[in-house]
């Protein structure tokens, strides 16, 4: 998994970057059985709640499990927040991919 290109020659993908950012941690079940670590943009002025309470009917809404917020990380410093959110999430990934629940490139192996 590497990291975000440092530049774009996307209009798209430089607006998303420039936001600020999240990294979140979801838990789904109790205990928990998985742990969920992503990211999102706060983006049209939306809020840091209003970014958290959407990513977490999305994960819910997929999830047979109860997910519980376990925190948040903002980024909103830099040219691209984003992306460094971005370059957080995939550092971790490959930090904690020994204890991934399903194989790499497989459905569910995030």
């Amino acid at each position: 998994m590497k990291p975000p290109k440092e530049t774009t020659d996307s209009a798209v993908q430089a607006a998303w970057w420039s936001c600020p950012g999240i990294l979140y941690f979801y838990a789904a079940g109790n205990p928990p059985v998985a742990i969920k670590i992503g990211v999102a943009a706060l983006t049209n002025g939306c809020s840091l709640q209003q970014a958290i309470t959407r990513r977490f009917r999305q994960i819910q809404s997929s999830n047979h499990e109860t997910v519980e917020l376990l925190g948040v990380i903002l980024f909103n410093e830099g040219k691209y927040p984003t992306r460094s959110a971005e370059v957080q999430e995939r550092a971790l990934h490959l930090r904690f991919a020994a204890l991934r629940r399903f194989k790499q490139d497989t459905r569910g192996a995030e």
